[in-house]
């Protein structure tokens, strides 16, 4: 999958990813969206395999050399744990690690190889986590687009106290994973359970400008109700038969962005 680079030389981090877009938010929402259940899709085959539990005392040296021990506060852990996975996996691409297209390596395989692409970053990070504590449901896989890169991307969340917070292998920085981004999440994974991400409807003078991720014509939506056209997306994220990198770049699955009722999807 062709993700943008990682490991940039501190303090030279790009700043795109954390480009903020000013709309109406809340701290349930997930990069600015709605996450909607569905019952399967695609790729649930390579999320099973991946989400499983790491092997303990694998977990437990990784968070002893990331100095993520107990007793800290779980922002401190967050914090290390991203910026020692950061640091530790070198970004390559799956195509030159693994000699093919979108392979969702285990924690394990990821150590072992010490390089991944972005997803691979974000699972790591999970299993981790995960040994030091926090619960499976709180953490999740995050497919998406990075608008400003013009590049598919991957992140881990993690539900905490105050909201959504965003671990990601472009920033050494756990970022405000709530607010809504120059990111358009598509699909994510978390526990036993799969979502594809809309958008709320923001008051008339917050519209975002519309994104179009195919060229056919859409069809006129009869509302603009949120669940309804999640529904078309589900539908579509469910069918879908190729590999992921074409999943978001074909337009199978559409951003549930807000526009003028009428206009389309």
């Amino acid at each position: 999958m062709a993700y943008a680079t990682a490991n940039f030389p501190s303090g030279s981090e790009p700043a795109c990813p954390m480009i903020a877009i000013e709309q109406s938010y809340d701290s349930a929402s997930e990069l600015g969206t709605a996450a909607i259940a569905i019952d399967h899709t695609r790729f649930d085959n390579r999320w099973n395999r991946v989400r499983r539990a790491a092997p303990g005392r694998l977990m437990r040296i990784e968070l002893q050399m990331a100095g993520a021990r107990r007793g800290l506060a779980e922002t401190e852990i967050l914090e290390r744990v991203n910026r020692w996975v950061n640091h530790r996996v070198t970004y390559v691409t799956d195509d030159r690690n693994y000699g093919q297209g979108d392979v969702w390596a285990t924690a394990s395989e990821t150590i072992a190889r010490g390089s991944g692409d972005c997803e691979d970053f974000a699972i790591l990070k999970m299993q981790m986590l995960r040994a030091a504590g926090i619960g499976d449901d709180r953490v999740k896989l995050v497919l998406l687009r990075d608008l400003a890169l013009g590049a598919d991307h991957a992140l881990l969340l993690v539900r905490t106290e105050t909201g959504w917070v965003a671990l990601d292998n472009m920033t050494d920085r756990v970022y405000d994973g709530s607010r809504p981004i120059a990111v358009r999440p598509i699909m994510s994974f978390s526990g036993e359970r799969s979502f594809v991400h809309g958008y709320l409807d923001p008051p008339p003078a917050q519209r975002f400008t519309r994104i179009a991720t195919d060229s056919r014509p859409l069809a006129p939506a009869a509302t603009n109700d949120m669940t309804a056209r999640a529904a078309r997306i589900a539908y579509k994220a469910t069918r879908y038969d190729g590999d992921q990198e074409n999943l978001l770049a074909s337009g199978a699955i559409f951003a549930l962005i807000s526009w003028p009722l009428g206009s389309g999807v």
